[in-house]
C-alpha cells in the first residue's frame, strides 16, 4: 500500500501533514486526527511536534509505503534547518532588543519563537514577561502582525501593560480588559477594530466574555501567564481557556510552578497547548498516572508511569531556576519565636482537646453574652477547620461563621418548602437564588487584648525601619490580620499600602506606589495576591502568617528576590512556640503543599513521622507508614501548649 504525504493547514491555520485513506495504521503517528469533511488524516507539522510525527512515519513506513510531495519534502528540510538554528540559538538577522536580555532570556526567546506550542517554566523573577514581549516584537519584525491575547490572574494584567511598554519601547500597543462590563466590552471592540498588538485579559474575564472574544477579536496567538491557574481541568476558567486556545496558531504557557508534585497539575496546561499532547480523557489520565488506596478510591497513595509523562511533556518545555541563571545577593531566613498569651493558650488547648470551644473563655473579650457570638455546642468538623482556628488564635483573633449549616432543615416545620427546587437547581443557601436567606451573613471576629505575635512584628518594624531607606513587605493569610496590622502601622505612623483579594486591578498601581514613593514604608498584603508583581524596593519581608498552598508561598517569596534586586534580602517568619506554625514551615520548606495534605492526607498533618515520610517519599499507606490498613489507625494528637 502506498500513501502520499502532502502539506496543508488546519482550521486555525496551523500547518499539518495530510494523508488520504482510512487504514488504522494511519491513526498511529503522533497527533493523528481524522478530518471527516475532507476524508483526510491530519498530523501536526509545526516544530517540534513535526519531529515526533516524522519519527512515527519512519516506523509506519515498514508497513505502508509513504511518498512525500515536493512541498512536504521541502517543509521537512525546513524542520531540520529549524532544529539546527534552535540548537545554535540563532535569531533572525537585523532583530534588535529594546532592553538588554540575559542569556537565559535569549534561550527562552528562541524556545518560544521556534516552537509554535511551548511551555516556559522559569522561576519567578527570571523575566518571563520580557521574553514574551520580545517574542511579539520578533514576530512583528518578520511581518506577522497578528494580535496576541495574554491571559493571567488579575494581579498580573496591569503589570503586563507596563512590561510591554518597557520592553517594546512603545512599539507594541495594548489594551487591558478591565473595569465594568461596559468598559470591558469597549476594549474588546477596539481590539476587534485592530487597535492593539496585545489584548490583556484575566482568566475569569476570558471565561465571561468567551463568545465575544472568539467571534470578534482577530487573534492568532495566545499566552497563558501563570498557567498553573488552568491546571484544574474541571474548572470553568480552564475550559474557557481551552476553547479560546482553539483559535490560536501559536500558544505559550508560562509559570514558575507548573506542578506542586501531582501529574494532575500538568493535564489542563498541556491540554491547552493541544489535545494530542494529553490525548486521554481525564478519567483515563488519572487511571494511568495515579495510584489509589485499595481501601479508599479517593485517597491517592502515589504516582506511576512518570517516565512516560516526562517524555511526553519535556520536549515542549524549558525549565530554569534562579540558581541556574542569576547571581543574586543572599536571601536569609530568620524564624522569630514568640509565646502565646495565657488567654490564647487556653483557647488553643481547648480547640485541640475538644475540637470545640468553651465560650466562657471569651466573656472577658466580648463584654456581653458569649453565646450570642459562639454557641456552646460549637464543634469543628475536621482537621482542616481545626488548623484554621489554631492559626487564627495564634494571630490574635477568632472568626465565627454566623451562617446556619442546618438552614435548609429547620426554616419551617419539616424543613424548607423550597429545598427540592434548590437541590435540582443547585442553589446554595445564603446565595442570590435562595428564597429564605439570599445574602451571606457577616462573620463575627473576636480580637484578643494581648497579641504577642503582633508585638513581635512591631519589634521587627522598630529594628528594620529605623533606617529611613528600608522598606518591608508583610504577608498575611487572613483579612482580619490586615486590619490588626493596619491599626499598628497607623499607631506607629508608618505610611503603607494594603492589598487583599478584593483589590482587583489596582494591585499594580499600589505596587508601583510602594516601589516609587520613598515615604511608603510597608507593603501589607494577603499572601494569595503575591503573584506577577515586583517589589524589589524592599530588602525585608515578613510572614505574619503562612499560607497552606505551596504555590502561594513560593510565588510570594520571590516578589523582592528577582532580576534587579541588588540588596541582601531577609525573610522573617513569625512562629509561635508549641503551635502548628513550625510544622507548617517545615512542610513548606520541604516543598510539601499543605493544602494537598489537608485534603488528601489529613492524618499525616498530625503524625510525628510526617517529616521523615515527606523527606523519604513515603506516602500514606506505603510500606513504612505508621497507619494500618484498617479502621483502627494509630493517631498522633496535636499537643497542648504548656503555660
Amino acid at each position: 500500500m502506498q500513501v502520499v504525504v502532502r502539506m496543508g493547514v488546519a482550521g486555525n491555520g496551523t500547518p499539518v501533514f495530510m494523508t488520504a485513506g482510512q487504514s488504522r495504521e494511519l491513526a498511529r503517528p503522533f497527533g493523528a486526527t481524522w478530518d471527516a469533511d475532507r476524508h483526510l488524516w491530519l498530523y501536526p507539522a509545526y516544530y517540534p511536534a513535526a519531529k515526533k510525527v516524522l519519527d512515527d512515519f519512519k516506523v509506519l513506513d515498514s508497513h505502508i509505503k509513504l511518498e512525500f510531495s515536493d512541498t512536504a519534502s521541502e517543509y521537512i528540510r525546513e524542520v531540520e534547518r529549524t532544529d539546527v538554528r534552535y540548537a545554535a540559538l540563532e535569531l533572525p538577522a537585523g532583530f534588535e532588543f529594546v532592553t538588554k536580555p540575559f542569556a537565559h532570556q535569549i534561550l527562552g526567546l528562541c524556545h518560544v519563537f521556534y516552537m509554535m506550542r511551548a511551555a516556559l517554566f522559569y522561576a519567578p523573577g527570571l523575566g518571563k514577561s520580557k521574553i514574551a514581549v520580545d517574542w511579539m516584537r520578533l514576530l512583528r519584525f518578520l511581518g506577522d502582525k497578528g494580535l496576541t491575547i495574554v491571559m493571567g490572574p488579575v494581579v498580573t494584567v496591569r503589570n503586563w501593560g507596563k512590561e510591554i511598554d518597557r520592553h517594546s519601547g512603545g512599539q507594541l500597543k495594548w489594551g487591558a480588559v478591565l473595569g465594568t462590563k461596559t468598559q470591558k466590552t469597549k476594549v474588546i471592540e477596539r481590539a476587534a477594530a485592530g487597535e492593539f498588538d496585545a489584548l490583556l485579559v484575566t482568566y475569569d474575564t476570558a471565561k465571561n466574555f468567551i463568545e465575544l472574544l472568539i467571534r470578534e477579536v482577530p487573534y492568532t496567538r495566545i499566552v497563558a501567564d501563570e498557567s498553573h491557574g488552568i491546571k484544574s481541568f474541571d474548572a470553568a476558567r480552564t475550559k474557557a481557556a481551552h476553547e479560546l486556545g482553539q483559535k490560536a496558531v501559536r500558544k505559550i504557557i508560562m509559570t514558575g510552578t507548573p506542578t506542586l508534585g501531582s501529574p494532575l497539575d500538568l493535564y489542563g496546561q498541556y491540554k491547552f497547548l493541544g489535545d494530542y499532547f494529553m490525548p486521554e480523557g481525564y478519567f483515563h489520565f488519572k487511571q494511568k498516572y495515579l495510584v489509589h488506596s485499595p481501601y479508599n478510591k479517593h485517597v491517592i497513595t502515589g504516582y506511576k508511569n512518570l517516565d512516560i509523562l516526562n517524555k511526553r511533556t519535556q520536549f515542549l518545555s524549558l525549565r530554569k531556576t534562579k540558581e541556574e541563571c542569576l547571581d543574586l545577593p543572599p536571601q536569609t531566613f530568620v524564624d522569630v519565636d514568640y509565646d502565646l498569651s495565657r488567654h490564647q493558650s487556653v483557647i488553643y488547648n481547648q480547640l485541640i482537646e475538644q475540637m470545640g470551644l468553651d465560650v466562657g473563655l471569651l466573656i472577658a473579650q466580648l463584654g456581653g453574652a458569649a453565646s450570642d457570638v459562639m454557641p456552646s455546642d460549637t464543634k469543628l468538623p475536621h482537621a482542616a477547620a481545626l488548623l484554621n482556628k489554631l492559626m487564627q488564635v495564634a494571630s490574635g483573633f477568632l472568626i465565627k461563621n454566623n451562617q446556619d449549616t442546618k438552614l435548609c432543615d429547620n426554616t419551617e416545620p419539616g424543613g424548607c418548602r423550597y429545598v427540592m427546587n434548590c437541590v435540582s437547581s443547585k442553589i446554595e443557601p445564603y446565595t442570590k437564588g435562595c428564597l429564605v436567606a439570599s445574602a451571606p451573613l457577616p462573620n463575627t471576629i473576636t480580637v484578643f487584648d494581648d497579641n504577642p505575635k503582633l508585638d513581635a512584628l512591631e519589634g521587627i518594624f522598630d529594628s528594620v525601619l529605623e533606617d529611613e531607606n528600608n522598606k518591608v513587605i508583610v504577608w498575611c493569610y487572613y483579612k482580619a490580620e490586615l486590619d490588626l496590622i493596619s491599626k499598628l502601622l497607623e499607631k506607629l505612623k508608618l505610611p503603607y499600602v494594603k492589598v487583599d483579594g478584593s483589590t482587583g486591578d489596582r494591585v499594580q498601581a499600589l505596587a508601583d506606589k510602594f516601589n516609587d514613593d520613598p515615604k511608603v514604608r510597608v507593603y501589607l498584603a494577603q499572601v494569595s495576591t503575591g503573584v506577577g508583581i515586583t517589589l524589589n524596593a524592599a530588602a525585608y519581608m515578613v510572614y505574619y502568617s503562612l499560607p497552606f498552598a505551596l504555590g502561594s508561598y513560593l510565588q510570594s517569596l520571590d516578589r523582592n528576590y528577582r532580576i534587579g534586586q541588588s540588596k541582601n534580602v531577609t525573610v522573617y517568619r513569625l512562629l509561635g512556640r508549641g503551635t502548628i506554625e513550625p510544622a507548617i514551615v517545615k512542610l513548606l520548606d520541604n516543598k510539601v503543599d499543605v493544602d494537598t495534605v489537608l485534603t488528601q492526607k489529613l492524618s499525616c498533618i498530625v503524625c510525628e513521622q510526617s517529616m521523615k515520610c515527606f523527606a523519604e517519599g513515603i506516602g500514606l499507606f506505603d510500606a513504612g507508614c505508621v497507619y494500618q490498613r484498617n479502621v483502627d489507625r494509630p493517631v498522633t494528637r496535636m499537643r497542648v501548649i504548656k503555660y
